[in-house]
C-alpha cells in the first residue's frame, strides 16, 4: 500500500456508536472513513450541516433548498426551451420568406386571380 499524505481526522465517540457506524460500513462494502469523507463532501456541496432527513433545519434554509434544487433542475430545460424557441423562430423567418416568394410567383403568373380548384361532380 503506498504512502498517505492525508492529514488524519480523529473523532471521539461512544463506543456503541462506534461499533454501529462499523457494522454500517461493512454492510456497505466500505470504510468507516470512506463513509466518513462522504458525508464531509455532501455538507461541503450543501454548504450547510443539514443535509439529512432528521437534521432540524428552519423553514427559511427549507425555502432556500427548494429554490436551489428547483434552480439547479430547471435551469437546463429552461435552456434547452430557449434554443428550441430560437431554432422555432429561425424556421418561422425562413417558411415565411419561402412562401411571400412563392405567392408573389403565383401572383405574377395568375395576375391576381384565385386559382382554379378542381370540382366534385355527384
Amino acid at each position: 500500500m503506498g504512502a498517505n499524505s492525508k492529514p488524519i481526522l480523529s473523532v471521539l465517540v461512544d463506543a456503541e456508536k462506534k461499533e454501529q457506524f462499523a457494522k454500517l460500513a461493512k454492510e456497505h462494502g466500505c470504510s468507516m472513513g470512506s463513509l466518513l469523507n462522504q458525508a464531509i463532501d455532501k455538507m461541503l456541496k450543501a454548504k450547510t450541516i443539514h443535509v439529512y432527513q432528521d437534521s432540524p433545519i428552519g423553514s427559511f434554509d427549507i425555502e432556500e433548498l427548494v429554490r436551489k434544487y428547483v434552480d439547479q433542475a430547471v435551469s437546463p430545460i429552461a435552456a434547452k426551451v430557449d434554443e428550441l424557441s430560437a431554432q422555432i423562430s429561425e424556421l418561422g423567418a425562413e417558411s415565411g420568406a419561402n412562401n411571400i416568394a412563392v405567392n408573389s410567383k403565383q401572383s405574377a403568373k395568375g395576375k391576381g386571380k384565385a386559382p382554379k380548384l378542381p370540382r366534385n361532380k355527384p
